[in-house]
């Protein structure tokens, strides 16, 4: 029987290593990995995995919860509707909460020097999602001045349901941005 020795490196941090070492636990044929930080280390697999992990929770952001009163940073409006908020996380772990991804997007066009860990609430289920994880639905909030802004969902089928019952087209992140700057 012949076994061939594979090797594969690659660059990464944060969640991104989390990740891959779930992919290489999953693929199930591996049995050892190479981690380098300073300096290279050789660790079994499941010691690598629950490393990473454990580092990350101890270290990841979490959202801070909108209250019932709680203000719009950018356009100082109370955040009446939680499945709408959204929050920037900066490094010092302190939240600018946003009423809705649209009212952030805007407030990040205007201050691209800006930087920090983005959530978006996932509209179906109240949850907290990454934005880059999610799909868009435009949605005018007020007919009268036509005020518009989004709905996020981490399902790209609810999205899509909720697309076609509001006659929208779902946007990823990326469109959500490039609408603020222009």
């Amino acid at each position: 029987m012949y076994n061939k020795t594979r090797w594969e490196s690659f660059k990464t941090g944060g969640e991104q290593v989390v990740n891959r070492l779930k992919q290489l636990v999953h693929e199930g044929n591996n049995r050892r990995v190479l981690v380098q930080h300073d300096a290279m280390r050789t660790i079994p697999i499941a010691s690598a995995a629950a490393g990473a992990l454990l580092a990350l929770s101890c270290s990841s952001i979490q959202p801070v919860a909108i209250n019932s009163g709680d203000q719009c940073f950018r356009c100082r409006r109370p955040i009446i509707e939680r499945a709408t908020a959204t929050e920037l996380m900066d490094g010092n772990r302190m939240a600018t909460k946003f009423r809705a991804p649209g009212c952030m997007a805007k407030y990040l066009a205007a201050h691209p020097e800006e930087n920090g860990t983005i959530f978006v609430t996932d509209y179906a289920t109240g949850k907290w999602i990454r934005p880059e994880h999610a799909m868009f639905v435009p949605v005018v909030l007020n007919r009268d001045t036509g005020e518009s802004d989004y709905r996020a969902f981490f399902n790209k089928s609810d999205a899509e349901a909720a697309a076609t019952a509001l006659r929208a087209v779902p946007v990823d992140w990326a469109t959500v941005m490039e609408r603020a700057r222009s």
